[in-house]
């Protein structure tokens, strides 16, 4: 079984660019799978996500030790989701920021990466969605790809977002 490499930040920019950012952590991509196949995507839920990023953003502005904890080594060679989440929350004002936007630290996490699943599935031509739902089932949720074509509004949030927690990361 094939594990991705993935660091906090890294998560949170979604799993699409971990080879290009120098990622350090192991994810089960098992566990991922799993859950990017049950993870229902919605506008609201990308709403909060996008609320929770700019707090984040602007808490880190204020406190540089956002963006460094966002950065640091893991702990661990492999971590779960959940044990991934619980590290996020120990960041300064994480949790708090979560609390206030209503949102998991686990859809904080697979927000971006449903998201950008869906997304690059709104492109493909039906035969190849068709070919992806017969080999990769349960790796995709394939009503997020729906949402994402009828909800064009949420892309510029994601990207928004996405960009907020890349100027976060150390230049290379």
């Amino acid at each position: 079984m094939m594990k991705l490499k993935i660091s906090f930040l890294a998560v949170l920019l979604t799993n699409l660019v971990f080879a290009s950012q120098g990622i350090s952590q192991d994810l089960n991509e098992a566990e991922l799978n799993k859950n990017l196949g049950e993870y229902k995507l919605t506008v609201e839920n990308v709403n909060r996500y996008a609320e929770s990023v700019d707090a984040l953003v602007a808490e880190a502005k204020k406190n540089p030790k956002i963006a460094e904890a966002l950065n640091k080594e893991p702990t661990k060679n492999t971590i779960t989701l959940d044990e991934m989440g619980k590290e996020l929350e120990s960041i300064p004002s994480f949790k708090d920021i979560l609390q206030n936007n209503s949102l998991s630290s686990r859809d904080f996490i697979l927000i971006p990466i449903a998201y950008m699943q869906a997304a690059i599935l709104t492109q493909a031509p039906p035969e190849v969605i068709a070919e992806m739902q017969k080999n990769m089932q349960g790796r995709f949720y394939m009503p997020n790809v729906e949402l994402v074509k009828k909800n064009p509004e949420i892309t510029p949030k994601i990207e928004k977002a996405v960009q907020g927690l890349s100027d976060m990361s150390p230049k290379k």
